[in-house]
């Protein structure tokens, strides 16, 4: 109930399914870390997510290296999308780890609980602080 609440309108096709897929684990009450202020660069993640799984696909189809023949023979180079393959992996990684979605992450929301702020009251002899 909660994904439909925070889903983004307009969302369709691969887009929607992706949000849905990942989203759902992050809305559960017991993890709650997808809200309403930052839908905005979850949807950006599922984006990358969805940039990196077509250029894996794409890459297992042709192979990551091509032969070229050039003024001094044959030479092997890397296709231009392995660079965009490696870079999409980055923007992932770089946004799955601000919404705690790998191990690193995961381990340092458990172990670092903010305070909360806890204001004394005015009138107690603490209360020159505030």
């Amino acid at each position: 109930m909660r994904l439909e609440e925070i889903r983004p309108e307009g969302l369709t096709g691969e887009l929607r399914w992706t949000f849905d897929r990942l989203a759902l684990p992050l809305c559960h009450p017991t993890v709650d870390r997808l809200k309403p202020s930052n839908v905005f660069m979850f949807k950006q993640l599922c984006k990358a997510v969805l940039r990196f799984e077509r250029l894996e696909l794409e890459l297992e189809e042709k192979t990551e290296i091509y032969e070229s023949e050039t003024r001094n023979g044959n030479q092997i180079k890397s296709r231009p999308e392995v660079a965009q393959y490696n870079q999409a992996f980055r923007d992932v990684r770089s946004l799955a780890n601000d919404f705690g979605m790998t191990p690193a992450a995961e381990r340092g929301l458990s172990g670092a609980v903010q305070m909360g702020f806890n204001f004394a009251d005015p009138k107690s002899p603490e209360g020159f602080m505030t």
